[in-house]
Order: structure tokens, then C-alpha cells, then sequence
């Protein structure tokens, strides 16, 4: 399911894109059942001719479930769709759902940012350029020097892609920091990419700084959320690695690359360290 997913959504993607540059942009239909029980659907549905009207591209077919009719279509599509989760609201782009249901209303807050990132897929990708130096400063202090360190073969890690800087203080040496980038190959998520500042010799950790925010859903993680996840990598003492992370449901894949980028870092200082 995930790879029908990723190539759903790629391949409209490309549509969208191709069409763009061809000066015309064909419609595409997104399905959407709704319960007229629903005390919230009308709530729902502005929001949801909100983005049509923002992303003309996107037909938005409604469809009631309290029909017969509009009840044995959605059951089609559940039969196609294993494991489906639908709600009062449910909406259906390819592959992918969102559902709003009571309190849990997935279809407001992803619809617009979902349909966004899958006419620019691009939004999210690639490697940007953070200050590393200021990031140094506002950790050790402006008196701090970097330098950028050359890995040899035998210490690179050929699955990282990663930027490494020595960190050190009137000759001191203070710190590593690792500029991390992991692309994720999902069209609707943001490629992970993050600062880390580590204690040489321990390598424990001292701060992890997203450069790419984290995301669910094309949408921008809150503040707090973000807070937490990060923060269970601060203080870690991990020099034998990160065996365990708190998965960020919805956004597994982000999850895993933390671990992932982290532990690789880990694996390639301890290389560099030994060989002193």
C-alpha cells in the first residue's frame, strides 16, 4: 500500500507538473463521503471548497454515505483499500485517506497542505545551508572556531550524507557538530535534515536542531510536538548508539531518520576518534 502510495502520488504529481508547463492543468477527482448526520460537515465542507477554490486542479467529487447508492461506492472502495479507516468525513486521493471523526478531524487540518504538497512535491526536498557557525556561537559562545573536517575512506559513511565541523575553543577542542541530510522518498513528506552538537570522546549528545521542519502531512509539526521528539535524544549518552525511539505517529518515516542520521554520525565519530 505504501508503494502504491508513493507511486499515486508521484504520478500525479507529474501530471500536475507537466500540465503546468504545458500552460494547462487537467482536473483531478478526490472523492469525499460524507454523513448529512454529521453535525460538523458543514464546518468541513468549507473548508474543503476552500481548497478547491485555491486549487482549481482538484475536483472534489461529494458523495453521501447515508444513501444507498453513495454507501455501497464507499464500501467499493474500502474493498480496495485493506485496513481503510473511514469516518463522518472521509476523503480519498489515491491510495490515501483522511478522516474526520468526533473530535479527530485529519480532513481540516491535512487536506489543504496534503493537496499543496502533491502540486509541488519539490517543496519539501533537498538539502538547505544552515548557519552552522551561529549555531556554534549560540551553543559554545562567539570566541568558538570551526573547521571543517575532510572524512577519509574508511570513515565515511557511504549512506550519510552528512557535513562534519570541529568545534573548538582558545585551542581547546569542545565539540563536534554534524550537519545530517537523509532524504525520505515519499512525495508528501519533507526530506529530514538536522543539526547535532556532540561532546568529543563521550559523544554525548548536546543538542539536535531540525533545519527542515517536521512535518505530518505536508503540515508543519507543533512547536510542542516537536520539542518532545528532539528531546529525547538531548542528553543521551550514546556512544554505542540509539537502540530505541519514541515513533512519531503519522510520521514514521521522519522518525526512523533521526535514528537512523543519528546513529550513522555516531558510528562515523567514533571511526574518526579512533583514529587519532
Amino acid at each position: 500500500m505504501a508503494r502504491q502510495l508513493i507511486h499515486t502520488l508521484l504520478l500525479l504529481s507529474f501530471v500536475f507538473c507537466g500540465a503546468a508547463h504545458a500552460g494547462e492543468v487537467p482536473p483531478v477527482g478526490v472523492d469525499v463521503y460524507y454523513s448529512k448526520k454529521d453535525p460538523r460537515w458543514k464546518d468541513t465542507e468549507k473548508v474543503i471548497d476552500t481548497v478547491g477554490r485555491e486549487l482549481p486542479q482538484i475536483l472534489f467529487n461529494k458523495t453521501s454515505i447515508d444513501d444507498e447508492a453513495g454507501y455501497i461506492k464507499l464500501s467499493a472502495a474500502e474493498a480496495e483499500r485493506p485496513g481503510m479507516v473511514t469516518g463522518d468525513v472521509t476523503v480519498i486521493i489515491g491510495p490515501y485517506v483522511l478522516t474526520s471523526r468526533g473530535d479527530r478531524r485529519d480532513v481540516e487540518k491535512y487536506l489543504g497542505s496534503i493537496m499543496h504538497r502533491v502540486l509541488n512535491p519539490m517543496a519539501g526536498k533537498g538539502r538547505k545551508q544552515p548557519d552552522v557557525i551561529a549555531y556554534a556561537a549560540e551553543l559554545f559562545g562567539k570566541t568558538v572556531k570551526i573547521d571543517t573536517v575532510i572524512l577519509e575512506a574508511g570513515v565515511k559513511d557511504p549512506l550519510l550524507d552528512a557535513e562534519f565541523y570541529r568545534i573548538t575553543d582558545n585551542g581547546n577542542h569542545v565539540a563536534w557538530i554534524a550537519n545530517v541530510y537523509w532524504p525520505i522518498a515519499c512525495p508528501i513528506c519533507n526530506d529530514t535534515q538536522f543539526l547535532v552538537a556532540l561532546i568529543p570522546q563521550t559523544l554525548k549528545i548536546l543538542d539536535v536542531r531540525p533545519v527542515r521542519e517536521l512535518e505530518l502531512s505536508g503540515r508543519e509539526m507543533l512547536k510542542k510536538d516537536t520539542e518532545s521528539f528532539i528531546g529525547q535524544f538531548k542528553g543521551a549518552d550514546a556512544t554505542k548508539g540509539i537502540s530505541r525511539v519514541d515513533i512519531i505517529a503519522g510520521a514514521t518515516k521522519t522518525s526512523l531518520s533521526y535514528q537512523g542520521g543519528l546513529n550513522k554520525v555516531l558510528e562515523t565519530l567514533r571511526k574518526l576518534e579512533h583514529k587519532k
